[in-house]
This record gives structure tokens, C-alpha cells and sequence, in this order.
């Protein structure tokens, strides 16, 4: 006979700041989110609108409409509705309040993070840490103040070495699975990818580019590879 616990969500909501990427079963879990709950996908410059729905079949998913399509990836989904390209689906379905996934799952984040810092608290006051490493509520306080940053502008700077260090590692590794975890989870990149750099250089924490930022990087990317092209066609 499987044993069960009296509030399940309580030893799953901590286990998202530094485990696993959120899904919607865990915003249907919490909720945050409702059955049959109206998403829209409005893409302005394209004069497009998607309309789609929260369902709790397959274990928490999107179900677009009205084809009846379902997909358990907000971003999946979100391809799936314009037939072609790469979006990150939880900036691009909104609910009917405005908000879109990502807020929602900031959300949950947030109620991770009082959780638990209440289920620690009594560790914390018998054990003394043996590392420089964070606890789970301080890390998703950095990173949400670093998303917050990254809205406003003024993107946070910081060595590989010290990120790394927020995780009580010096090297990467078996961390840099979390550590992309957690990005995610809180809708932040690192640029340059802090994978493909040297433990002392300096990364920024920004957002992660919506449709239309990714789409112009990539024109203007293209247009400077055509620039690069004639110029080199011109000196042979």
C-alpha cells in the first residue's frame, strides 16, 4: 500500500527551484491555473490570434482550438499554432487577465520559495553549512531579482565563477544541467552562454528573447553575414 502525505504540494513546490523545469500540471496543481482555462497567442505584426485551452488530460496540457490538438509544452504548442518556427511558448499564451504563463509560473515559484524557507528553517538553526552554496530561496531571490533587472534594462553582471558558486560548485558539470534549469524556470538566458566561456569571464542575465526580438537578431544577423559575404567576394 503506497503511503501518502497530507499536502503533497509541499514537498513537490521546493523541489521546482532546483530540480526540474515547471510544467502546467504543476500551475493545475497549485491552482493557478483551472481546466479549460482560455490561452490566446496574439501576434501583433502578423495579425494572427491563436486560441487554445488548459486541459488536464495527458497529465497537464494545452489543448489548441479548434482543431482539439494537445501538447504538454506551452512552446510546442505555440508552433503547433502557427504551423512553423521556434517561440517560447510561456511569454506567448496569455489568459484572459493579461497575464501570460511565465507570470503564472513565477508565481508558483514565489509560493516554492515560502515553503521552503519554512521547511528549513529548523535545519538552518541545527547545521551549520559546510559550503559557500545558497539554499534554494536565496537563489530563486537572485534570479528574480536578476529577471527583474533584465525587464528593466540594466541586465546583471556577474563571473561564471560566481554563478557557479550560487550552486556551491567551482566547475562546471552535473550543475550546469540545474543551473539551466533554473534559468529557464525564471525566463533568463546568459550572454554569452555561460557554458561556452571560461570561469572568469563575465556574463549578463537577460531575458529570454520573445518571437519578434529572436526574429529580428536573426534578419539582422543574416544581413550582416550577406555584408561579410560581398565584402570578402569583392577583395578576391
Amino acid at each position: 500500500m503506497k503511503e501518502t502525505t497530507e499536502n503533497p504540494q509541499s514537498s513537490t513546490r521546493p523541489y521546482l527551484l532546483d530540480g526540474r523545469r515547471v510544467r502546467i500540471t504543476d500551475l493545475l496543481d497549485a491552482d493557478l491555473l483551472t481546466d479549460r482555462e482560455p490561452l490566446k497567442f496574439a501576434r501583433k505584426k502578423k495579425g494572427e490570434l491563436h486560441q487554445a485551452e488548459v486541459t488536464r488530460e495527458h497529465g497537464g496540457a494545452i489543448r489548441l482550438l479548434p482543431s482539439g490538438q494537445t501538447y504538454r509544452s506551452p512552446s510546442t504548442a505555440a508552433a503547433a499554432a502557427v504551423g512553423y518556427g521556434s517561440f517560447d511558448g510561456w511569454t506567448a499564451w496569455q489568459l484572459d487577465d493579461g497575464r501570460d504563463l511565465d507570470a503564472v509560473r513565477q508565481q508558483l515559484l514565489d509560493q516554492a520559495v515560502e515553503t521552503a524557507q519554512g521547511a528549513t528553517e529548523g535545519e538552518a538553526a541545527s547545521n551549520e553549512s559546510t559550503t559557500a552554496a545558497l539554499s534554494e530561496g536565496e537563489r530563486h531571490l537572485r534570479l528574480r531579482t536578476a529577471r527583474q533587472a533584465a525587464a528593466e534594462s540594466r541586465p546583471q553582471t556577474l563571473a561564471v565563477r560566481e554563478l557557479l558558486g550560487w550552486w556551491g560548485e567551482s566547475g562546471r558539470g552535473t550543475v550546469t544541467d540545474k543551473i539551466e534549469t533554473a534559468l529557464a524556470n525564471h525566463g533568463l538566458v546568459t550572454v554569452p552562454p555561460f557554458t561556452q566561456v571560461n570561469l572568469d569571464a563575465t556574463v549578463q542575465l537577460q531575458r529570454a528573447p520573445t518571437e519578434e526580438e529572436a526574429a529580428d537578431d536573426t534578419s539582422a544577423r543574416q544581413k550582416l553575414d550577406g555584408c561579410r559575404s560581398s565584402e570578402g567576394a569583392s577583395l578576391g
